[in-house]
């Protein structure tokens, strides 16, 4: 039995995410709407950590041209894409908590949502590709947007550096205990999807 890839992994995942941010103390201004927040930021950081990792793969795809690292790109692209996708949904309800409204022309909620159109039909066209060398360099253009755009966009609701302007380390603890286990959350999800990707692809 493969236990990293076990379908109760994910809800104890979930789970010990819950603990801690309902133990976690609330911020002197969002106060408790902070905790929609922690989920929002791990979420964001592990998905950007897959789609960079996506993308050192796809460079080797790229160099390479085996069929392996493409499959392996898209695996863990595509799994990176889900994690930043689902952390701009938990996003708007931080917003619409915290603001009291969902801006979808703040400039950091537009170019994330800007770049999840964009990056979804990079996906798709990456696993058409005629060759791991196209996936690749797609990849390697996803990771690429992601900093420029989403990276670039101007700060007017966001912090800078929400971890590092926290007012208490339990806070900023908090915050990298989120991180984890969206990271762990990414690696199962990877784990999962991965062997029969792999397979396939060796057939090719």
């Amino acid at each position: 039995m493969n236990i990293v890839r076990q379908p109760w992994i994910p809800l104890v995942l979930i789970g010990l995410l819950a603990v801690i941010i309902l133990l976690a103390p609330a911020e002197r201004t969002l106060g408790d709407g902070i905790r929609w927040v922690y989920v929002h930021v791990g979420l964001v950081w592990a998905g950007g950590l897959g789609l960079g990792i996506a993308a050192a793969l796809g460079l080797g795809a790229v160099i390479t041209n085996r069929a392996a690292l493409g499959t392996w790109t898209l695996t863990v692209g595509r799994a990176g894409l889900a994690a930043f996708g689902l952390g701009i949904v938990f996003s708007m309800v931080a917003a619409s908590v915290n603001w009291g409204a969902v801006s979808l022309w703040e400039p950091r909620m537009a170019a994330s949502l800007r770049f999840l159109a964009v990056a979804v039909i990079l996906q798709v066209v990456g696993g058409w590709a005629p060759s791991p060398r196209v996936t690749g360099l797609l990849a390697i253009g996803t990771a690429a947007l992601l900093f420029l755009d989403v990276g670039g966009a101007p700060l007017v609701m966001h912090p800078r550096d929400p971890v590092r302007q926290a007012s208490s380390s339990a806070i900023q603890a908090t915050f990298a205990a989120s991180f984890a286990i969206a990271t762990s959350l990414l690696a199962w999800g990877i784990a999962r999807t991965a062997p029969a990707r792999s397979i396939a692809s060796s057939h090719h």
